[in-house]
């Protein structure tokens, strides 16, 4: 999934494609030529001067060269997806905000963020990538300039200054739009676990068919919903009042959970949204990364935000809990359905009566047209680039002094449940695999829960033979900045080696490590498994699903084709529940009861969570006289695969059944 390449200095360094040197030259050469046209963002978004000197006021000058290990110190690390469709602008937005300048419209700040040459030349994410940016104690961007295709380091240094000059860290999880790479934007969803998802909509092209589908996926994840609606100096007023209309219509939706948007226009707006704590309320801002319009207004809400995912047995309980929820609102959507429907009945034998007696009189035009408070309509465009005019200045620095003064007090409070999953058994679930000159294997991921910590001796697996081997933690990196230890929620990377001298060579390359393995302690025992049972809520399908239905399961960090071998109803259908089992096609995966998964066939099909975690043995029980599925076709199951694995060909001697 995501790359953040290993930062190990080596006296060998890897050397660029000609591609890249030249792709690198040409940003260069475009940064110094526009540097002196293009404007800072300040307060009020307008065009300002860049000075290099004031970015570098907001760095320490005493870490300069910070030591090779850094003092443990917990600073906040909220995670922020940003999906959208194609061509909506998500790059182009991260670009400017971390790195504090407004876009030319010619893709000055997208090149900051792209990793790959072919990305540059077609404008569009194909992978995922990470980037940060901090606010410091008093809230006020710490933007980080280096663009990401820029050499190891110097995104060392730039990373380093921006984590030493930060009370909490932004990190952008840009996910590709194109339909073609939704598996990619998927696993991006659930495996980089992100507090909140930032919805990208063109105001020229609406909310199209991929917004919805990205929308729908956050939804059914349970993820926060913040909206942005990009290139507002482009759409003219009907068109820009008409995407608004859509996507209101859409949140206030049951299939939204009848969530309230709310438009930011000013301070006022900024804290009723961050007094909102079940995200019901969604903030919608409409921004401009060439004129700069609202983007000061949208960095000052980022400022206020703090993570909101658990780790640890606390996530996976609030997922029983949010699944419970969802089913109850399930069922009072039905029952509400027969209600109606039974009332119709009696209605249209009222409806000559009512209209031979006199009608009320209707209320006016102001009055009708006058939303209530948890309703408010979206306004138009002309006050949306102002401070409330209700909200005097003096006012909205109160309401912000009295914010600041209680995430003080919460702040602790909010470290203690991050302290109960540091007191879990380690878990650590692994993303990348690199193997680096003069250091060895190295892997990158996220801490599920527990603290790693320097020589600690952890297992590693499942491997194809659903066995665990135990390494040796040599050293740890977070946020590109050599640390002694990780605790839960922080994205890693660490060196290993054998606990032990082994005969085998090949026990700890980097093509016998694959993402989705984990790391965890062993006092777990760990043991992975290939079947699971789980209540799913089918989403959509055009048709039904039956026995032997295979489908991509997405949970957490692993991805990998199952199929249903037992089904509680004869099928199933869009909107559904169900309870069923399934069994993974390739290999024995580590997966906790209680956990929320995603199924795909293509488009996303439905969402469920594990009840219960199913042995071998009781599956061979199960299935004895009953014909077992047979393994995917070869297409699906090399995307189940990953890392360019080949099929087993012995696998492959019976055809697949088709799903009905």
């Amino acid at each position: 999934m995501s790359r953040p390449e290993p930062t190990w200095q080596t006296s060998k360094e890897r050397k660029k494609s000609k591609g890249d040197q030249k792709f690198e030259s040409q940003r260069d050469r475009t940064d110094s030529k526009d540097e002196d046209e293009l404007g800072h963002l300040d307060e009020d978004g307008k065009h300002e001067h860049f000075d290099p000197n004031e970015m570098r006021s907001h760095v320490s000058d005493g870490d300069e060269h910070p030591s090779s290990s850094a003092p443990c110190r917990r600073i906040y690390d909220v995670r922020m997806a940003v999906v959208g469709n194609v061509d909506s602008g998500k790059s182009t937005l991260i670009g400017s905000m971390i790195s504090g300048k407004l876009d030319d419209g010619r893709g000055l700040s997208r090149s900051k963020v792209f990793l790959h040459q072919h990305e540059a030349a077609s404008g569009r994410t194909s992978c995922i990538s990470q980037h940060i940016m901090g606010f410091d104690t008093q809230h006020k961007a710490v933007h980080q300039p280096v663009a990401a295709s820029a050499s190891s380091a110097a995104k060392n240094k730039s990373w380093k200054e921006v984590v030493s000059a930060s009370r909490s860290i932004m990190t952008f999880i840009d996910l590709a739009g194109h339909e073609k790479y939704l598996k990619t934007t998927i696993a991006g969803l659930t495996g980089c676990f992100p507090d909140y998802a930032l919805i990208i909509i063109n105001s020229l092209a609406g909310v199209t068919k991929m917004t919805r589908e990205h929308l729908g996926v956050s939804l059914a994840l349970d993820i926060p919903l913040i909206c942005i609606i990009t290139k507002i100096d482009l759409a003219p007023e009907n068109v820009l009042s008409r995407t608004k209309s859509q996507l209101t219509k859409i949140l206030k939706s049951q299939a939204a959970k009848n969530k309230v948007p709310l438009l930011i226009r000013g301070q006022e707006d900024i804290q009723t949204a961050l007094k909102d704590t079940s995200g019901k309320v969604v903030p919608i801002f409409l921004v401009s990364c060439v004129s700069g319009a609202n983007l000061p207004l949208l960095l000052d809400f980022l400022s206020f935000l703090k993570p909101r995912r658990a780790w640890g047995k606390q996530a996976r309980e609030q997922a029983m809990v949010a699944a419970l929820q969802m089913e109850h609102a399930h069922d009072q959507a039905a029952a509400s359905s027969s209600a109606s429907s039974s009332s119709s009945s009696s209605s249209s034998s009222t409806k000559d009566q009512s209209s031979a007696s006199p009608q009320a009189p209707s209320p006016s035009s102001s009055e009708a047209s006058t939303p209530t408070s948890s309703t408010r309509a979206l306004p138009e465009q002309g006050g949306d680039q102002q401070r409330h005019p209700s909200t005097p200045p003096h006012a909205a620095k109160a309401d912000a002094k009295m914010v600041t003064d209680q995430e003080s007090k919460v702040e602790d409070e909010e470290f203690k449940g991050h302290q109960q999953a540091d007191l879990e058994p380690a878990e650590f679930h692994v993303d990348e695999t690199f193997n680096v000159s003069g250091v060895g294997v190295v892997i990158s991921g996220t801490v599920a829960s527990g603290v790693i910590r320097i020589n600690s001796h952890l297992l590693l697996g499942p491997y194809p033979d659903n066995t665990f081997k135990e390494v040796v933690v040599r050293s740890l990196q977070c946020k590109r900045v050599s640390v002694e230890e990780c605790h839960a929620g922080d994205s890693c990377a660490m060196s290993l080696r054998m606990s032990h001298k082994r005969k085998d060579k090949d026990a700890l390359s980097r093509a016998s490590i694959r993402r989705g393995m984990v790391l965890v302690d062993p006092a777990v025992k760990p043991k992975g498994v290939r079947a699971f049972e789980a209540e799913v809520h089918v989403l959509h399908h055009p048709t039904t699903i039956k026995l032997h239905y295979q489908a991509v399961i997405h949970c957490g960090i692993l991805r990998q084709t199952a199929c249903i071998y037992h089904i509680d109803k004869d099928c199933l259908r869009t909107g559904d529940h169900a309870l069923v089992r399934f069994r993974f096609m390739l290999r024995h995966e580590w997966l906790h009861a209680g956990s929320t998964f995603i199924f795909r066939e293509g488009n996303t099909k439905g969402i469920g969570r594990i009840v219960r975690l199913i042995d071998d043995e009781e599956y061979e029980a199960s299935m004895q006289g009953r014909q077992a599925p047979v393994p995917v076709e070869q297409g699906r199951e090399v995307e189940a695969e990953g890392h360019g694995a080949k099929p087993r060909a012995e696998e492959h001697h019976k055809p697949p059944l088709s799903a009905s």
